[in-house]
């Protein structure tokens, strides 16, 4: 069998920490939409909050198009917009985990891990972005602190 390959150019999509969050909330909000069908009525609707965050993901990059003290306070402006809207995510995630129904209904269930496994790996993810951003802790030196 012979197989033809050819490698063609392309865009690559380095992972940013805003672009990671566009991604998380995306994955966040799908997943408690897809609690509150079986579930049936929660006392209030999900809030769906992947385009305010897709905003503030496009306005860090346009403020990371600016230089010196001015640029960086841009940054930092959105930057701390940003997390506040992931924190709304989390909090709308423990909110939706609470209000679930106690039945056992085995897709119900599944869906209730799943919420609780995306909710547990938010928490290392924003702790480190906000010492780099505002503390200005370098990666490298949080990860020879972790290590020593």
């Amino acid at each position: 069998m012979r197989l033809d390959t050819t490698v063609v150019e392309t865009h690559i999509h380095y992972p940013t920490d805003s672009s990671l969050r566009g991604d998380g909330a995306r994955v966040w909000t799908r997943r408690m939409k897809a609690v509150e069908q079986p579930a049936g009525k929660l006392k209030r609707q999900v809030r769906d909050r992947r385009r305010s965050v897709n905003q503030r993901g496009i306005a860090l990059a346009t403020a990371s198009r600016y230089q010196g003290e001015a640029g960086e306070q841009k940054r930092q402006k959105q930057y701390r917009s940003l997390l506040g809207r992931t924190r709304q995510i989390l909090n709308d995630t423990k909110w939706v985990m609470e209000a679930l129904p106690p039945r056992r209904q085995p897709g119900l269930r599944a869906l209730r891990e799943g919420l609780t496994t995306r909710a547990d790996r938010l928490g290392p993810v924003v702790k480190p972005a906000q010492a780099r951003i505002f503390d200005g802790v370098p990666p490298t030196s949080r990860q020879k602190r972790k290590s020593g």
